[in-house]
């Protein structure tokens, strides 16, 4: 990735925020391995010494940029955005690995700017995250007429597509043990804790 480039304000600017840090730097060593600093704040750490968090949503990232850059030149050749809606696919397995909550959350926001504001790079992801769930279906209830999101629920008798309504809810419920866990555990300390009123 080139300083200065689409690619690398891109980087950059989803470093700042997932809180990575400001800026890196990409060492080759002997061409068998790569190492990874971050300017966080003025201070060169490597990446490794920041956490799995960090390091996963970094290569996410890093992923993505790469594809940025790829688009604007292909061997000094320009690919339209239209070409390259139709070739760029990113695969990602549990994204939120590792990651705190709000993070988590950040990711939906991730995939949507990428794929809708400019790039047209698109996902799958496969996730038990109910925070990346809950952050689609508020961006759906924001941008309803730009909504990138199709949601398949896996369960024992094979996978069903939930669709987002008008209000941002889905029309089926998720199998248990999903998205009514929280609640559960909620409702049962709440009765604990009420139980002589």
């Amino acid at each position: 990735i080139k300083k200065g480039s689409e690619g690398d304000g891109f980087l950059k600017d989803w470093m700042n925020k997932f809180d990575i840090g400001d800026d890196y730097s990409i060492k080759s060593i002997e061409g068998l391995a790569s190492q990874i600093k971050i300017n966080d704040a003025g201070t060169w750490i490597n990446l490794v010494d920041k956490g799995f968090g960090a390091g996963q949503i970094f290569t996410i990232i890093l992923k993505i940029a790469l594809c940025i850059e790829n688009r604007i030149t292909y061997e000094g050749i320009t690919i339209s955005r239209h070409d390259f809606q139709r070739t760029t696919l990113i695969a990602i397995e549990e994204p939120e690995a590792n990651l705190h909550p709000k993070f988590q959350s950040n990711l939906a926001e991730l995939f949507f700017n990428t794929f809708t504001k400019k790039y047209g790079i698109q996902f799958i992801i496969e996730t038990h995250s109910e925070y990346i769930l809950r952050k689609s279906q508020t961006l759906f209830n924001n941008n309803q007429e730009s909504n990138p999101f199709g949601v398949y629920y896996f369960d024992k008798e094979g996978p069903y597509k939930l669709n987002y309504k008008k209000d941002g809810s889905f029309d089926k419920n998720f199998g248990e043990g999903f998205l009514d866990v929280v609640d559960d555990i909620a409702l049962e300390l709440f009765m604990k804790n009420n139980s002589g009123l």
